[in-house]
């Protein structure tokens, strides 16, 4: 049956009645009666409920049965903020909960998150999202605990009662902020427990998801720092990352920037005939190194071989990506310079009007040159022991002589300055030289002739020349 408001036996108090006409009472049999309530939505706590049994000609009986009602969080259907939620292992964390309950708290609010996920010493907790103002929260065996409440003399957190600090205010919603940062943790999701505990409240737990992002930083120590064109690179590099990954990891390098195979060895030593070869995947090479665990705390040591483009000279402009799963990308450019080559005899050298000279007589050398790369410029250096310093030495591009330069004498050579020269893989560059022979020279022309171009090695040249000496 259903119960009624009434006035109870003092006559003032409004309480629910319920007739139990149907029921018949004797000394000789025990009566049982069950009564079905629900608790005041906001009642949390004991229920100190008073149950008054009357019938006529009865004294009135009360009873206060023991009935405990357990408090409960809610978010009610509100959405637990996490900002950011993708961040550096340093960034700080800040989660917002909208938090209401069934009934007020009285006393004993906390909220309690892992020491194995979140930092020491980074925990705060405010009821606004300003940092600055937020409580400092304290470690406690395996927990940060945020005493909310601030009355509480429990010594595991403060000894002095203070005003209280919040209070739960039943369907209300109150807005807690936690502040932290991530212990040392893999790349990517990391769940983070947290939970609000109050007297005479059912414990609530929610975990929120927080990805960490990653930095990968690299240093090569690579020796030699210079090579020649057309010779393989032996690249050593250390990789570290900003949070511990979790592999699938790569290396990629521009089909662009070199001549492949492109291979890879993992670890401290250089193993070119052990190396493992890369994977062309649209326009990069793409080296598989998930077995490569960073850590910010101790270096993975990697070595790439590969050949530079056949044309690169000076500073490669190529790099070398690095990615893994929640991790910033690092696209290293390692400071490698490619020493371009010339090959002087791509047309054999011609001695013009013979490569039989008499002593003290005229000779035009002309040199068909290709170069690895592209470059402007440089000098040709005429060795004194090849030339005589007191006659005009001359050089140019053509073979009549046209634009013919005067070429300047020094303590140490003859030196032709090639500006406006272009030097190309592609297009061979024809250099003229005409000189007088020394006097006193007899046999093979002297040498070397040296051409030093910006960008190149320098290539020398014993020109197939010989000097008729006379019989006085």
């Amino acid at each position: 049956q259903v119960c009624t408001s009434c006035v109870c036996a003092d006559g003032v108090t409004v309480c629910l009645c319920c007739s139990d006409s149907l029921v018949a009472l004797s000394p000789s049999a025990a009566v049982t009666v069950y009564l079905q309530l629900v608790p005041n939505p906001s009642t949390v706590g004991p229920l100190d409920a008073r149950f008054e049994f009357y019938s006529p000609s009865f004294a009135l009986t009360t009873d206060v049965p023991f009935v405990f009602v357990i408090g409960e969080f809610s978010l009610q259907g509100r959405s637990v903020t996490v900002n950011p939620s993708l961040l550096s292992s340093s960034q700080t964390v800040v989660v917002h909960f909208p938090m209401s309950t069934n009934g007020n708290s009285t006393s004993g609010e906390r909220v309690r998150l892992l020491r194995s996920q979140v930092r020491d010493g980074s925990v705060r907790w405010g009821t606004t999202s300003n940092y600055a103002n937020a409580t400092v929260c304290q470690s406690i065996g395996m927990d940060h605990v945020c005493d909310l409440d601030l009355t509480s003399t429990s010594p595991l957190l403060i000894s002095t009662p203070q005003p209280k600090g919040l209070t739960f205010l039943g369907s209300t919603v109150v807005d807690v902020y936690l502040f932290f940062e991530l212990v040392p943790v893999p790349v990517g999701a990391n769940p983070v427990g947290i939970t609000f505990d109050a007297l005479n409240f059912q414990t609530f737990s929610h975990i929120v998801h927080v990805y960490l992002l990653g930095d990968l930083s690299v240093v090569s120590d690579s020796v030699p720092a210079t090579i020649r064109a057309g010779e393989l690179m032996h690249l050593h590099l250390y990789l570290w990352g900003g949070g511990i990954t979790t592999g699938e990891s790569e290396v990629n390098i521009p089909v662009s920037s070199v001549i492949g195979p492109v291979s890879y060895v993992l670890g401290q030593i250089d193993q070119y005939l052990a190396s493992t070869q890369c994977v062309q995947r649209n326009f990069s090479f793409s080296c598989n190194t998930s077995s490569f665990v960073y850590d910010p705390d101790r270096a993975q040591e990697l070595w790439v071989y590969f050949f530079p483009l056949p044309t690169s000279v000076g500073r490669w402009n190529g790099t070398t990506a690095f990615s893994s799963p929640y991790c910033l990308e690092n696209a290293f450019s390692p400071a490698l310079t490619i020493a371009g080559v010339m090959d002087l005899e791509y047309v054999p050298m011609v001695a013009v009007p013979s490569p039989f000279v008499p002593a003290g007589n005229s000779v035009a050398l002309h040199w068909t040159i290709v170069t690895s790369g592209p470059s402007s410029g440089g000098q040709l250096l005429v060795p004194l022991s090849a030339a005589n310093a007191t006659m005009p030495v001359y050089w140019f591009t053509s073979a009549n002589f046209t634009g013919a330069r005067l070429c300047a004498v020094a303590v140490d050579a003859v030196h032709c300055n090639l500006s406006g020269v272009s030097w190309s893989a592609s297009t061979p560059t024809n250099i003229w030289l005409w000189f007088t022979t020394r006097a006193d020279a007899s046999g093979l022309v002297s040498g070397p002739f040296q051409f030093v171009v910006p960008g190149f090695e320098s290539a020398s040249h014993y020109p197939r020349v010989f000097v008729m000496g006379s019989i006085v």
